[in-house]
């Protein structure tokens, strides 16, 4: 019998939010990808994707562990830009066999943006989740 093992070091709240990610392509190009939100935490957030609609996101999630540009949306109209890295990946999540399901580390955000990440997170955690945020 297999046991799983909870890394988790913090609580996840599920919330949809739009993410435009852009991703450095081993070739010096980049691509942007419209994406958005599964779940969230104080330091990170899981995305799935089918990868019929966004094949470049797999294969650069599953390429390496490089850094990816996020600007996350949070409601209200204000915006958080940060670096994320891939912390793990499932091709072929629970939806589909064409999911990507990925789990990013906020590895950089500047001070002000961090505070602000953390404060809305706070405010999900305090209300609940995205049932109850107003958009």
């Amino acid at each position: 019998m297999t046991q799983v093992v909870e890394r988790r070091n913090f609580e996840r709240f599920k919330i949809s939010l739009p993410i435009r990610m852009t991703l450095a392509l081993p070739s010096g190009d980049s691509v942007m990808l419209d994406v958005h939100t599964r779940n969230i935490s104080p330091e990170g957030l899981s995305i799935e994707v089918d990868v019929e609609d966004d094949p470049q996101l797999a294969t650069h999630c599953v390429w390496a562990n490089m850094p990816v540009e996020l600007d996350i949306e949070l409601p209200q109209g204000r915006s958080i830009r940060g670096i994320g890295r891939v912390k793990w990946h499932n091709l072929g999540g629970a939806r589909s066999s064409c999911c990507f399901e990925g789990g990013f580390f906020l590895e950089h955000m500047e001070l002000e943006e961090r505070e602000a990440w953390q404060v809305f997170v706070e405010n999900v955690a305090r209300v609940g989740g995205e049932d109850s945020l107003e958009r």
